[in-house]
């Protein structure tokens, strides 16, 4: 038997149930801090809804989803039908849900792997749950294709499958090994990329980020302006386990690169910024170079595209299917 816990806000969750969360999440996002960081910066027409799934003999949960309500259609009640209806509200908005976990892969339920046949109940429950709600329109939920069975009964509805890259696996003892393995073309142009910029910038590496920025002539007015960006990212700038990647020059920072260490031997980066001048492969490198220093075994993009780039470093492709109701259909 599953049970269910439900938050309106991800600061109700029970301190004793993080350190599980960031164990289911740990493919997902760095750390716990990542879902606080983006409810405490979202619009105000976006809500919340957080799910636990508990099983019978343990206090720790065994599955995680989360909710985002937007605000789509405002509906004013007339004075009879407020009567009628035993309902005081004078206007509400109806709402379309949208099943998101913050990270690349947008997935919107995740399970420990041991309990999943047994998910498969409380998980449709759940959905015909918040479609009882009359402000509720539409849910859209993203899901891995290992959850397809939960999900069979809806295969009938706006359902389609799509493939996207999932992480890289340490399989070599070195950056220079990983390097030598990828395809003979690639390496040319990682190759010349590097003698490209070789006379004109260098590697940086930071644990502070205002560190990357100091001693530079544009570094104040850099540092300013992307502190303000970044305080909106989902990820904490003041993590123990971060690092700040950078290629630079005396004048200014022309790529910064977030490297965060994450759970379970997971480790995340994302582009904080890139001058147009330099070759967006080299984000990947200089990610790829501080993993194989690390003790991660698994590396997580969290930018959006470069999909082709991905694969071709050799990061794991990922099925999904995406689902789409309306109200009605479910």
């Amino acid at each position: 038997m599953i049970i269910t816990q439900k938050y309106n806000s991800v600061n109700q969750i029970d301190p004793e149930f993080i350190p599980s969360i960031e164990e289911l999440l740990s493919d997902t996002i760095p750390h716990f801090e990542t879902l606080k960081n983006i409810e405490k910066n979202s619009p105000d027409d976006l809500q919340f809804i957080y799910y636990l799934f508990f099983g019978e003999s343990t206090n720790a949960p065994i599955g995680f989803a989360r909710l985002e309500l937007k605000n789509e259609k405002l509906i004013k009640q007339g004075f009879i039908k407020r009567v009628l209806k035993k309902d005081p509200i004078k206007e509400y908005y109806q709402k379309s849900v949208r099943w998101q976990i913050p990270g690349r892969l947008k997935e919107g339920i995740v399970f420990n792997p041991r309990y999943l046949n047994h998910a498969s109940e409380k998980a449709l429950a759940v959905l015909e749950e918040i479609f009882k709600r009359e402000d509720i329109l539409s849910q859209e939920i993203t899901f891995s294709q290992t959850y397809q069975k939960i999900f069979e009964y809806s295969q009938s509805k706006t359902t389609h499958s799509l493939y996207v890259p999932d992480c890289l696996i340490k399989t070599h003892n070195s950056y220079a090994d990983f390097f030598q393995s990828i395809d003979h073309e690639i390496q040319g142009e990682i190759k010349n990329c590097w003698k490209t910029i070789a006379h004109e910038l260098k590697i940086g590496e930071y644990k502070r980020l205002k560190s990357a920025f100091e001693y530079k002539t544009k570094g104040k007015e850099q540092y300013k302006t992307l502190k303000e960006t970044l305080a909106k990212k989902y990820y904490a700038l003041d993590n123990d386990q971060a690092c700040f990647l950078t290629l630079e020059n005396d004048q200014e920072v022309q790529l910064l690169i977030i490297y965060l260490a994450g759970h379970h031997h997971n480790a995340f980066y994302d582009i904080a910024y890139i001058h147009e001048d330099v070759n967006p492969i080299l984000i990947h490198q200089l990610a790829l170079m501080q993993f194989y220093q690390a003790p991660a075994q698994r590396l997580h993009f969290m930018g959006e595209g470069e999909d082709e780039r991905l694969y071709e470093l050799g990061f794991t492709q990922r099925e999904q299917l995406s689902l789409s109701l309306n109200k009605g259909q479910q």
